[in-house]
């Protein structure tokens, strides 16, 4: 799964899950595109490649040092794909 393009997402899917990249700063942006892979995992969970991309979504999040709590977040959702497949 490829993040928005220019042209737009080809697939309905990928039209659905992916609108059109808003403005803002680049943590707003990579904040945005972390919540909409949450929902993708949510809505799809046996797609391993989207909760993947979530979790290191959630890791880019980190942009004032280490997060403890973005790193627990994203070990969390690791240890449930892992788990579950």
């Amino acid at each position: 799964m490829h993040p928005p393009s220019a042209s737009g997402p080809k697939s309905r899917r990928s039209r659905e899950c992916f609108p059109k990249p808003e403005e803002g700063t680049e943590l707003e942006i990579e904040t945005d595109y972390a919540e909409m892979l949450g929902e993708i995992y949510e809505g799809w969970p046996d797609d391993l490649h989207a909760g993947a991309l979530c979790t290191l979504a959630i890791l880019t999040t980190s942009h004032d040092g280490r997060g403890f709590d973005k790193y627990m977040c994203a070990g969390a959702l690791t240890e449930e794909i892992v788990t579950r497949h």
